[in-house]
């Protein structure tokens, strides 16, 4: 499969997923503030009559917390991992409605507010796996585009909702009046679109780009090889004390060398798994890797020698 294609399935299966997430939050904003007033007015020591308002509050306050910290998780899982982390953030406080009380809902906003975190660390860094700086925008918008029909998805959820609580005048109440059943059942269903994006998340494909190149191994070995050779065979004999004062020297410099060079070559993050962004400075390339083996041997043979 041609990059652009691959690029083009990956934004989409990624759009569907948050379509089924954040179809299943925006029907829960529509509907949220009615169904706590309905279970304070019922039984007001299981939820405050403001405790939405600082349930919000706790959530956003997490939010910009989490997202100082949630980053560095990128060291340590893949990008779609994070977004099926969010996704089951999302899934998480959708079925603390089910038992509705004011722990369990302070508790839900906590893991809202995880689950913003740790989607936007996650979709971006998605996004920047199967994209160069050419197909970014492209791919960004055509995600967007299939996600943004979440807000439809939503928008008709509150179509009926408010059909529903229209009296025979067309007035609607100011708060619909929902039953522990009714807030069962409608929570249920979006627990399950959102576990539904969950599952859409993990099953993302991965952006595995290998060199074709088999035969590189064999080829950095080679240079590294002679880079070793060139130091401790040719210089020595040219050089009077060579391996005092004038190697420290041409250890420093080398090694300075191997850092600037590595910097410059090897894109950001390709410590952490296989990649093909485009490097900083310079694209990676075979001459560049034989260039970095030899320095590397010079380095190797300068190192050992003036120990």
């Amino acid at each position: 499969m041609n990059p652009s294609s691959y690029a083009t399935i990956c934004a989409v299966l990624c759009g569907l997923a948050n379509f089924f997430t954040w179809t299943a939050y925006d029907a829960n904003v529509f509907v949220s503030e009615s169904v706590l007033h309905s279970v304070n007015g019922r039984d007001p020591e299981r939820i405050g009559a403001h405790d939405g308002y600082y349930g919000q509050a706790v959530a956003n306050a997490l939010y910009m917390l989490s997202t100082l910290a949630v980053p560095s998780l990128s060291n340590y899982f893949r990008a779609k991992w994070m977004l099926a982390l969010s996704g089951a953030f999302f899934t998480f406080y959708f079925l603390s409605f089910q038992v509705l009380n004011r722990y369990l809902y302070f508790f839900g906003c906590v893991i809202l507010g995880l689950a913003f975190s740790s989607f936007n660390v996650g979709y971006s860094a998605y996004l920047t796996e199967f994209s160069t700086r050419e197909t970014m925008a492209r791919n960004q918008a055509l995600s967007w585009a299939v996600s943004s029909l979440s807000v439809c998805g939503a928008g008709m959820v509150n179509f009926i909702v408010t059909t529903l609580n229209m009296n025979e005048n067309g007035i609607v109440s100011k708060y619909r009046e929902y039953s522990d059943t009714e807030i069962r059942i409608f929570y249920t269903a979006v627990a399950f679109m959102g576990a539904m994006g969950m599952t859409v998340f993990a099953l993302l494909p991965n952006r595995e780009v290998l060199s074709k190149n088999v035969y590189i191994p064999i080829y950095y070995g080679f240079a590294f090889t002679v880079g070793m050779s060139t130091l401790t065979m040719k210089m020595s004999s040219v050089v009077r004390n060579f391996s005092f004062k004038p190697l420290m020297i041409i250890n420093a410099i080398v090694h300075a060398l191997i850092y600037i060079l590595a910097v410059c070559v090897i894109p950001q993050w390709s410590t952490v798994r296989p990649n093909d962004e485009p490097a900083l400075v310079i694209q990676p390339s075979l001459f560049t890797v034989l260039v970095l083996a030899f320095l590397c041997g010079l380095a190797d043979a300068a190192n050992n020698t003036t120990r």
